[in-house]
């Protein structure tokens, strides 16, 4: 098949939407289709609010001229000015963490005094985005969602679950290949999603601190924190006891992980977190906030705990459950590992296809 994907940003090798759209192409393409990849570089790459607001046009206007393509699959947004005609390739809109629901979010968190929004916000990201979004949704011939809650989402905007699959962030095979090396003396672990709101950095540090006080073997490694972060946001007497890893590539999580007896992750919002992958492929069990995205993949691995958005004592407490229990991380760990051998590209490129042709041969005319 010849087919196109679009993402509503820069593109990237590394990890986040750019990068799943990266791995995706290439995965395709190993699986001997033709690619073509567009994004924010065919407007010079600037990441700007003009660029996003002109990219949907300009997808529109390639769209026009793609009856050489059999399938457009793009980033939900990206279909928005696009005319539905006779001979349109198949329309795919692809989620990576539905805005509506992001937003949604925000404001709720905004309305409990956790964060500020710009007015800015409220006109692109909390206004004209969403009705890009919802445009797209309707438009496709088919979506891919990431959460039972955006297969609702769409839903209720009249589109049936027939025309939606659920489907998955996912890792490259040879992380899944990788051997941790043995523990160490101490017990270390892995604080996932950097120091942004949305990621609960605040739940994180409040849930940790009566642990590290308890537990004096434990260490923290922070995933996306900076030095800085460490020293405004944690008390003065535990902030050496916790490393923090500012940036970072796939290929140093081996080393990352190699030591870690569990992950944490207290994010409010999110997609389906490529971060649970990786801590799967190295056997760690998780525990994270029970939200959409992170639940629905954990009621399918059975990898780890969920523990209620925002709720430190509760996060604590399933801390304490691990730490006290190594038989059950193990457990946890392999089921992670084992759940996450159906994660890869390769998997996701496969039933991709499939989808691909099972929505060309019953999409209406």
């Amino acid at each position: 098949m010849r087919i196109a994907l679009s993402i509503h940003h820069q593109l990237s090798k590394g990890a986040g939407a750019p990068g799943a759209t990266t791995a995706l192409a290439t995965a395709l393409e190993a699986r001997g289709h033709e690619v073509a990849l567009w994004s924010f570089d065919l407007l010079g790459g600037d990441r700007g609010t003009v660029t996003s607001l002109r990219y949907p046009h300009h997808v529109a206007a390639l769209v026009r001229k793609a009856q050489q393509f059999d399938v457009i699959d793009a980033s939900t947004g990206d279909l928005s000015w696009v005319r539905r005609r006779t001979k349109t390739p198949l329309l795919v809109t692809r989620s990576h963490g539905l805005e509506p629901l992001v937003v949604a979010a925000r404001r709720a968190g905004a309305a409990r005094g956790e964060l500020d929004l710009r007015w800015r916000y409220s006109l692109y990201h909390g206004g004209l985005r969403l009705r890009e979004v919802n445009r797209s949704l309707k438009i496709a011939d088919h979506v891919v969602a990431l959460s039972r809650a955006e297969i609702d989402y769409c839903s209720s905007l009249g589109i049936d679950e027939s025309d939606v699959t659920l489907g998955t962030s996912a890792i490259p095979k040879w992380l899944c290949n990788q051997t941790p090396a043995k523990q160490g003396d101490h017990r270390v672990l892995v604080l996932l999603g950097g120091t942004a709101w949305r990621k609960g950095a605040d739940v994180a540090v409040a849930a940790l601190e009566p642990i590290l006080r308890t537990h004096p073997d434990l260490l923290v490694r922070w995933l996306g924190a900076q030095t800085h972060d460490v020293e405004r946001l944690v008390s003065s007497d535990l902030a050496h006891r916790i490393e923090p890893i500012s940036s970072y590539s796939q290929s140093d999580l081996p080393r990352l992980f190699a030591d870690a007896t569990m992950a944490l992750l207290c994010s409010r919002v999110e997609g389906m977190p490529l971060s649970l992958l990786e801590a799967a492929a190295f056997a760690v069990p998780v525990i994270t906030s029970d939200i959409p995205g992170n639940s629905d993949l954990l009621h399918m691995s059975h990898g780890g705990l969920l523990v209620p958005a925002g709720n430190s004592e509760a996060t604590s407490s399933a801390i304490e459950q691990l730490l006290g229990s190594p038989d059950r991380c193990s457990l946890l760990g392999r089921a992670a590992f084992d759940d996450v051998q159906t994660r890869t590209w390769d998997h996701v490129a496969a039933s991709t296809e499939a989808m691909y042709r099972r929505a060309i041969e019953t999409r209406t005319p």
